[in-house]
């Protein structure tokens, strides 16, 4: 990934055999694209990018939630852009810089992030503006 690629406040982490990882400043928050083995979900068996939203809570804990699986490196890294960006609306509409709660802001990257073609979730994105639908 280019550095140039990436919005505000976002690093790229080292990278570590076949996973793309990026970092926001607050060190709250890390975006993985990871690369798996498909088993014929959606209908597709080979090779596909796994991408996670991992939120650190200062108390050190951390909570890693799946958000969906696209099939190329190259569309993995666009779908990460574009969880960035959504993050970044997201701080910036939080009142007093508290983040959103967890589950609010996955649901938001979902549903913003076109890339995805099976989110973790079970549901499927259609190719026009209609809500996502049950995959069958």
């Amino acid at each position: 990934m280019h550095p140039k690629a990436l919005p505000v406040g976002w690093t790229q982490t080292p990278l570590r055999g076949d996973e793309v990882a990026v970092s926001h400043e607050s060190g709250r928050f890390e975006l993985h694209a990871r690369r798996t083995r498909s088993t014929a979900s959606g209908g597709l068996d080979g090779p596909e990018w796994t991408l996670l939203f991992v939120h650190r809570i200062e108390n050190r804990y951390t909570a890693s939630r799946p958000l969906g699986r696209v099939t190329t490196r190259e569309t993995a890294v666009r779908a990460l852009v574009s969880a960035m960006e959504t993050v970044n609306a997201a701080l910036a509409e939080s009142a007093f810089g508290d983040p959103p709660a967890l589950g609010a802001l996955v649901n938001v990257i979902k549903r913003n992030n076109r890339f995805f073609f099976l989110p973790e979730d079970g549901t499927e994105r259609s190719e026009s503006d209609d809500p996502p639908r049950k995959a069958e």
